[in-house]
């Protein structure tokens, strides 16, 4: 039996929400993060995509010390450019998602505090475009898709002063919604605010 994943979105959205606000001072924090988007090597469209872009904005909690728990809104985009089918035209791929994810962190503190080493992982809700212009007769095509996937990931934190940090992370994706496959894996750069 499979569940429906519909009310899934407002759910991920309500608890990425809801989860700061309960939070003590200093204990939240809003973060945004941008990188390199890595499609999967496998697969037929995945193959042919280069690497792309990749952002999000963020809310987390620190439930402890070394806890973390974070949600997130945001966007992935990677194109291909195609050698020409022919003289007059090139044939272009392009695959974009936007998702909600929640995450749990755990960290380990090096020495003082302010370099922290993390592994994470959670739930996504995906919506995926792919878009395709072939030359004709197949012409210009698009699918859209939904599908919840799982991500997991590393990290590395440095707190800067008591309320700002940045970090490097890679997190891993799975998830193939429909007939649009984004398989990849995210390296960002992150920056947080904490309040």
């Amino acid at each position: 039996m499979r569940l429906s994943t519909r009310p899934l979105p407002a759910l991920f959205v309500a608890a990425a929400l809801a989860a700061p606000a309960l939070a003590s001072a200093d204990t939240r924090y809003a973060g945004v993060a941008g990188g390199i988007w890595l499609p999967d090597s496998g697969g037929n469209v995945k193959s042919e995509l280069d690497n792309g872009v990749a952002g999000e904005l963020r809310l987390g909690w620190r439930v402890h010390r070394n806890f973390a728990l974070e949600g997130a809104i945001g966007a992935l985009q990677a194109d291909a450019t195609l050698p020409p089918a022919d003289v007059i035209e090139t044939t272009l791929h392009s695959v974009s998602s936007t998702y909600v994810l929640l995450s749990g962190w755990a960290f380990l503190p090096l020495g003082d505090d302010a370099w922290r080493l993390g592994a994470g992982a959670g739930l996504g809700y995906y919506s995926a475009d792919l878009k395709a212009k072939d030359p004709p007769p197949a012409g210009e095509q698009r699918a859209s898709e939904t599908d919840t996937g799982f991500h997991f990931g590393a990290a590395v934190r440095y707190a800067v002063t008591d309320k700002y940090g940045i970090g490097l992370e890679y997190r891993f994706v799975s998830v193939s919604p429909g007939d649009v496959d984004i398989d990849g894996a995210a390296a960002m750069l992150a920056g947080d605010y904490h309040f």
